[in-house]
C-alpha cells in the first residue's frame, strides 16, 4: 500500500498532519501488530523502548 504518489511533510509541533498518512494508518489500525517487541534501534543514539515504539505506531490515531 502507498499513500499517495510523492511524500507528504507534517508539522506535529504546528499540528499539521499528513492528510494520506492519516487516512492510511486508519484503514490498517484493524490489522495493526498488537504484541511486539520494541524497535530497539532507531538511529545513531537512538533508542526505542516499548512504550516508545508502541507510540510511533499510533501516531496518526487520533489526527
Amino acid at each position: 500500500m502507498q499513500a499517495g504518489s510523492r511524500p507528504q511533510l507534517g508539522d506535529a509541533e504546528r499540528n499539521v498532519w499528513p492528510e494520506l498518512y492519516v487516512k492510511l494508518s486508519k484503514y490498517l489500525k484493524p490489522i495493526r501488530i498488537a504484541k511486539h517487541r520494541p524497535f530497539q534501534y532507531a538511529g545513531p543514539g537512538l533508542r526505542f523502548d516499548l512504550e516508545r515504539s508502541q507510540a510511533w505506531l499510533r501516531r496518526f490515531d487520533e489526527r
